[in-house]
């Protein structure tokens, strides 16, 4: 599993006190895009679920619409990785929650883009630690795509196309309602 450090950006404590991770779930924190999902696990958290009922239409509970379903399985274990903000996103921007998508969204390709050059940090893991600063996962970036390009739960396929994508959607979107 790499990490990634996220330093002066939107996740950093100690720069954006505003977008610490939460102690519990709000939804106004949520539709803000402040929410920050606990640190990252290895493909555990909700994120499978989400991409079980996105991906593979595994029906969501009976009454919950989609978004919020998929909502509900990140809150409940969360994992703090690429694949959990882009499902997050993905909720939010199903859910009409534009700004909160477009920092969702951003915040995975940022943990996704990290994966891109092989053996560029050797050793931050262990340096960030020693600083005292958060680590936060990749789970679906570049040097995970052994598998040939196919989908591996709880990855989808062509995702950080989906991300790039979404992101210029959205800030058409945004941009629109100004």
């Amino acid at each position: 599993i790499s990490v990634i450090l996220i330093s002066g950006c939107t996740a950093a404590k100690q720069y954006f006190p505003e977008a610490e991770k939460n102690q519990s779930f709000s939804m106004e924190a949520f539709r803000a895009g402040t929410f920050r999902l606990e640190l990252a696990g290895a493909w555990t958290g909700g994120e499978v679920a989400a991409y079980r009922y996105v991906v593979q239409g595994v029906q969501p509970p009976p009454g919950r619409q989609l978004p919020y379903a998929v909502l509900d399985a990140l809150v409940a274990d969360q994992n703090g990785s690429d694949a959990g903000y882009y499902w997050l996103a993905w909720s939010a921007e199903n859910m009409g929650l534009n700004d909160a998508a477009y920092e969702y969204y951003r915040l995975a390709k940022l943990m996704y883009d990290y994966n891109r050059i092989p053996n560029d940090d050797e050793g931050l893991w262990d340096r960030a630690l020693a600083d005292g600063d958060e680590i936060y996962f990749s789970e679906c970036g570049y040097k995970y795509r052994e598998w040939g390009g196919n989908e591996a739960i709880p990855c989808v396929k062509n995702m950080r196309t989906k991300i790039v994508t979404a992101i210029k959607r959205i800030e058409r979107l945004i941009l629109e309602d100004l």
